[in-house]
């Protein structure tokens, strides 16, 4: 299914024009007049009465998104445009697939409950696809189901070494309030999978050839359903290809409660009601102790993917005795708020400063920097390497998002379409998780060739097993 009518096309409708006055401004954007244009690609530049500026990198935005959009564009504290990434879908008070700046304040709902939410990927040493024979990868996918705990499961005690860890980040960055958050279920949660759209997968590396633009890796244009079988011509199927494993979770617990005891706190101090763009000034304590307890979940949301990933490891190395290229490494966040310098327009003026960037359900891509953008459950992931792009205060989209909801995605998707479209990958197909089904999400080609400006494919990851909770 395709996605509403866009609501920019509709409102920009009679209003586009010509950049006038000051060339500077001009230079910075590098876009000649406001508005959508059919003849040339994204970003686009949209301006509303009493917005700041909105850098858009798709046209496809219904018209409840526009509200949310438009709604953050037109608080007082946010400096400079506000970017909207190809993946944008409507969230809970605020945009998801959105960055924003602001200078002394920060919206914990901006960040959302699931603090540091992000993906780690990792190669595996010497494993190739001819490897994993069908009967492996049924171990495989077994075995991680009984070792990973996921949805709302936890561990019965802790893992590894994660006491000494948790310990250590409360020491090194918990507010007082931390004492009124933490439970001793976050201890026993490190090292588990959660539900929705987390997932652990084992992809083989599907890329033909090496690094490309994005707009050079794929051709023609699809329907969403289309979209798991859309790009064949263009993937190597390769029995020598290299082995990946991707996990996709966050802060679990801990972050939902951080998440919620501040945005009480921020309703409080803005008068601005829960779940929205309510705000807490970085000048007072309560500013500052969120800044430090997101840190402690940004850091142990990386963490918890890490242990999953080590209880893998010693699964993988049971069926085929290989082990993990740890310099490999990518553990990237798309859920949190970082003091960067940026380059942005305020009042007319270009200017260069820190400020406090959130990333709200988007991926930092600064200039070489390695990240991961998932698609579905079908069709993979892509690694991606930044390119620094000033328009899009270096980030990139954290998916291919949304564009069915998870109520609608369960009405309408029919079991039978989604267990046929998941051939091929060993997962889970239940009716209860039919709103995860590719259907209800947008084309990752289409999404990717939006955002051509913000990054380069590295590689691309097509899926041999997922794992996802309910």
């Amino acid at each position: 299914m395709r996605p509403k009518k866009s609501a920019f096309k509709l409102a920009q409708r009679g209003e586009r024009h010509l950049l006038h006055g000051n060339s500077e401004v001009s230079n910075f954007y590098g876009i000649s007049e406001s508005g959508f244009s059919n003849s040339r690609p994204p970003p686009y530049l949209l301006r509303f009465d009493k917005c700041n500026d909105i850098i858009a990198y798709t046209n496809e935005v219904d018209s409840e998104c526009l509200k949310q959009i438009k709604n953050l564009a037109m608080l007082d504290i946010i400096k400079g445009h506000v970017t909207i990434l190809p993946d944008v879908h409507l969230g809970k008070g605020i945009i998801i697939g959105s960055v924003f700046l602001t200078k002394d304040f920060i919206i914990p709902n901006g960040v959302g409950v699931d603090i540091g939410c992000g993906v780690l990927c990792v190669k595996i040493n010497k494993l190739k696809k001819k490897n994993l024979r069908e009967h492996i990868i049924n171990n495989i996918y077994k075995k991680i189901k009984r070792n990973v705990p996921l949805s709302f499961d936890s561990h019965e005690k802790e893992v590894f070494d994660a006491k000494k860890v948790l310990d250590g980040l409360v020491a090194k960055y918990a507010s007082r309030n931390m004492a009124h958050i933490m439970t001793p279920r976050h201890l026993k949660q490190m090292g588990t999978l959660g539900g929705g759209n987390h997932f652990i997968e084992i992809a083989y590396d599907a890329s033909d050839g090496g690094e490309e633009a994005l707009s050079g890796n794929q051709s023609g244009e699809t329907h969403q359903n289309d979209a798991p079988h859309s790009y064949t011509s263009e993937q190597n199927h390769s029995p020598e290809s290299d082995i990946y494993i991707l996990i996709h979770s966050g802060s679990r617990n801990i972050g939902k409660r951080t998440a919620e005891f501040y945005d009480e706190l921020a309703s409080q101090e803005s008068k601005v009601k829960r779940n929205d763009l309510a705000y807490l000034d970085l000048k007072k304590e309560q500013g500052q102790n969120y800044l430090k307890d997101m840190q402690l979940c940004l850091e142990y949301a990386k963490c918890n993917r890490i242990y999953m990933m080590k209880i893998i490891e010693r699964i993988i190395y049971e069926e085929v005795n290989c082990t993990l290229d740890w310099q490999s490494v990518i553990n990237i966040h798309h859920n949190f708020c970082n003091q960067e310098l940026v380059t942005y327009v305020h009042s007319g003026e270009v200017k260069r400063e820190y400020m406090y960037v959130t990333r709200k359900g988007a991926t930092s891509s600064k200039k070489n920097q390695l990240g991961v953008i998932p698609g579905n459950m079908k069709v993979g992931s892509y690694i991606v390497r930044g390119k620094g792009n000033k328009l899009s205060y270096s980030s990139c989209s954290h998916g291919c998002g949304r564009v069915l909801s998870r109520t609608h995605a369960k009405k309408i998707i029919n079991q039978t379409d989604f267990v046929n479209i998941m051939r091929g990958v060993r997962c889970d197909t239940n009716a209860r998780i039919r709103d995860e089904a590719p259907q209800a999400y947008k084309n990752l080609g289409q999404v990717l060739r939006n955002q051509d400006s913000l990054v380069h494919v590295v590689r691309r990851l097509l899926p041999l097993i997922n794992v996802k909770g309910e």
